[in-house]
């Protein structure tokens, strides 16, 4: 099994990319905002440095005659500044900022000392962007009488401060992001904590300790998934319970037939005659048959019990495998003089079930089994099958003893024998017939065939409808 990421591996990850895309996001939306009002900020600037210039200069040389026009010059100090540097004579953005004064002629007459010999921007009143000797400018001109007011900004600027605001707008998020993965590293190990607990509670378990688990604090997350350990530790020791109480049951039941055996392998080994010694034989093979046939049955009850020794379930036509069953017992019915007659409501009779072959075969043999068992020598088995509803019915009815109503329910139960009977059963026969019938969603009854004579059981197995199920259809196509 490969090792797969820790859950906090997982979601710190996953915290992580959600924090870049959330803050991508963030940081495209910043630039747009930044950019949207260093427009609108650095254009109203623009514009109220135009009105200004109109006013006081402008106005005065709109009928001045200057051979060469007025420049405005800054101070030196302010080219030397560094980035963010302020002096007591200005700001080194000043640099960055033009202004031309034109009359309609074509005259230059005042620029700043930032600004080109050439015109800005043609005379056309309002804002536009222009590229003046390989630097872009934003430019905002104002006609005022004769003359045109031209005021432009470099756009380094504006691209200077969105990016300084996006950095400070940023620099906080990332911090703040990186502050909380730290704080949502912290909070995913207390709150992974019960797993912790609960894997240690685990692992200082004895390999023999199936009771529940003891974890404190429980969230309401890990609590199915305690359930269902608890659960499993339970199914596991009544696996383990079951185990135990069939080799006990194995032992106690085997115990008395090979002491039998060992007893009467004794008196054949005594024997002083030929007579005693056959007598001995007969009761040894007796008891070996005895003993070999409660193995089985003992072997078939634990199969049966078992989820894992089961096949896959495919449709059975009831009758036919009565019938096969019957034949196959025709040497034990012979041997005791007995009849089996199969009874049928309808000629047109639909008995399909849906089950696995073996299981139900061995259901049919231990009914029947029982039957023959437990009727008198020349007597009659009826074997009916019929169709209540959506249910097929199988019902196999003895003329032997009847069962006391009390004890009707304990014949199901392993290893019982109803007190008094001559039979020397296994005591597992109807045990395995209710363990297969539960197995198949089949009721199994037993009742009295009338007032004082003989038994009948009666399985009723849901028909192929409703035990239609993918495991059928998967056998179906294979």
């Amino acid at each position: 099994m490969t090792a797969a990421k820790s859950i906090r591996t997982r979601l710190l990850i996953a915290i992580l990319m959600t924090l870049v895309v959330i803050l991508g996001i963030a940081a495209g939306a910043s630039y747009l905002v930044s950019q949207h009002e260093a427009e609108e900020l650095f254009g109203a600037r623009l514009a109220t440095s135009a009105r200004v210039i109109e006013a006081l200069v402008a106005k005065q040389v709109d009928h001045a005659t200057i051979a060469s026009p007025l420049v405005i010059s800054l101070p030196k100090e302010l080219e030397g500044l560094h980035e963010d540097e302020e002096s007591r004579v200005g700001h080194r953005y000043e640099t960055k900022i033009a202004f031309q004064v034109w009359r309609d002629d074509g005259t230059l007459l005042v620029r700043s000392a930032s600004a080109p010999a050439q015109p800005l921007s043609p005379n056309r009143e309002g804002f536009s962007k222009q590229n003046v000797q390989g630097r872009l400018w934003a430019v905002f001109v104002l006609k005022s009488g004769n003359s045109w007011v031209q005021v432009a900004e470099n756009t380094e600027v504006r691209e200077e401060l969105i990016e300084n605001l996006g950095a400070a707008l940023m620099a906080p998020l990332i911090g703040g992001a990186l502050l909380l993965l730290v704080a949502v590293n912290v909070l995913v190990v207390y709150g992974l904590s019960p797993l912790h607990e609960l894997a240690a509670a685990i692992k200082r378990r004895e390999p023999n300790a199936l009771g529940p688990l003891q974890v404190s604090h429980v969230p309401k997350e890990m609590v199915p998934v305690v359930g269902a350990l608890n659960d499993l530790l339970a199914r596991t020791n009544l696996a383990f319970e079951h185990e135990r109480r069939f080799i006990d049951a194995a032992a106690h039941e085997l115990r008395t037939p090979l002491s039998a055996l060992k007893i009467h392998a004794d008196n054949v080994a005594r024997a002083t005659s030929d007579v005693e010694r056959t007598r001995s034989m007969i009761q040894l093979q007796q008891g070996l048959e005895r003993t070999t046939n409660l193995a089985e049955q003992m072997l078939a009850y634990s199969r049966a019990q078992d989820p894992h020794n089961s096949e896959a379930r495919t449709k059975i036509h009831l009758s036919e495998a009565v019938a096969e069953t019957i034949a196959s017992l025709d040497p034990l019915r012979r041997q005791r003089s007995q009849t089996v007659r199969i009874i049928s409501d309808s000629e047109g009779l639909d008995s399909t079930i849906v089950g696995e072959p073996t299981k139900i075969e061995r259901l049919i043999r231990n009914l029947l089994d029982n039957a023959s068992r437990y009727s008198p020598r020349s007597s009659q088995v009826d074997v009916r099958i019929s169709q209540e509803g959506d249910s097929v019915v199988l019902s196999v009815a003895n003329h032997g003893r009847v069962i006391p109503p009390e004890l009707r329910e304990r014949v199901f139960e392993p290893y019982y024998r109803i007190p008094g009977s001559e039979s020397r059963g296994s005591g597992l026969g109807l045990a395995i017939v209710k363990e297969i019938a539960d197995q198949h969603n089949a009721t199994i009854r037993l009742e009295a065939l009338h007032d004082d004579d003989g038994t009948v059981i009666t399985v009723r197995f849901p028909s192929k409808k409703l035990a239609y199920s993918p495991l059928l259809r998967d056998s179906e196509g294979s």
